[in-house]
C-alpha cells in the first residue's frame, strides 16, 4: 500500500458508512452506495492509504507544531530582549536627560557669574582710572605746592607755604598719602 501511495497513481477512497446507534444499517437504495458499501481488495487497499495518509498528515502537524512552538519561543524571547533594550534606553535617556537638565543649571549658574565678575570688573576698571586720574591730580598739585613752596621759600615769603603744609597734614592724617607714579614705578 505504501509503494502504491508513493508511486502516484490515483485511487479511489471508500470509508464505510459510520455507525449509528440507531441500530443497522439501512438497505441500499441505489447501485453507486451499493459500490462503495461492498468491501473488496479495493476497500482494505484504499483504508490501508486513508490510515497512512491520517498518520503522515499527524507527523506532518505534529512536526509543524514543534516548529511553531519553537518559533513561539524563540518569538517570546526576542520579543522580551527587545523590551529590555528599549526600557535600558528609556532609563539612560532619562538619565541623560536628568545630566542635560542638570548641566543646564551650571551653565546658568556660570554664566550669572560671568556676568557678575564681567561686572565687577568693569566697576574696578573705573574706579582705577578715577584713582589714576586722582592720583595725576594729586601730583600735579604736589608740583605746583612744592614749585610754590620753592619760589616763597626763596622769596621769603611765609605765607606762600601756610596751604602746602596743610595738604601735607591732610594727606599725612588720611594715611593714603599721594604717590608719585615716577617713585612708584622706582619701586
Amino acid at each position: 500500500v505504501q509503494l502504491a501511495a508513493a508511486s502516484g497513481g490515483l485511487f479511489e477512497v471508500a470509508l464505510p458508512a459510520p455507525a449509528t446507534e440507531a441500530g443497522p444499517p439501512s438497505p441500499i437504495a441505489s447501485r453507486s452506495e451499493a459500490k462503495h458499501a461492498w468491501i473488496g481488495p479495493d476497500s482494505y487497499f484504499a483504508m490501508e492509504l486513508d490510515a497512512i495518509l491520517a498518520s503522515q498528515l499527524d507527523h506532518q502537524r505534529s512536526l509543524h507544531e514543534e516548529r511553531l512552538g519553537k518559533l513561539s519561543e524563540l518569538h517570546a524571547e526576542a520579543v522580551a530582549h527587545v523590551r529590555a533594550e528599549r526600557e535600558e534606553a528609556a532609563a539612560r535617556e532619562e538619565k541623560l536627560r536628568a545630566e542635560v537638565a542638570d548641566t543646564e543649571k551650571r551653565r546658568r549658574a556660570l554664566e550669572r557669574q560671568v556676568l557678575a565678575a564681567r561686572r565687577a570688573k568693569a566697576e574696578a576698571e573705573r574706579q582705577l582710572v578715577f584713582v589714576k586720574e586722582l592720583n595725576k591730580s594729586f601730583l600735579a598739585n604736589r608740583r605746583e605746592i612744592q614749585t610754590a613752596g620753592v619760589v616763597s621759600t626763596a622769596s621769603g615769603l611765609a605765607t606762600s607755604t601756610g596751604p602746602v603744609t596743610d595738604r601735607a597734614r591732610l594727606s599725612s592724617e588720611d594715611g593714603a598719602g599721594v604717590v608719585d607714579e615716577e617713585d612708584h614705578e622706582d619701586a
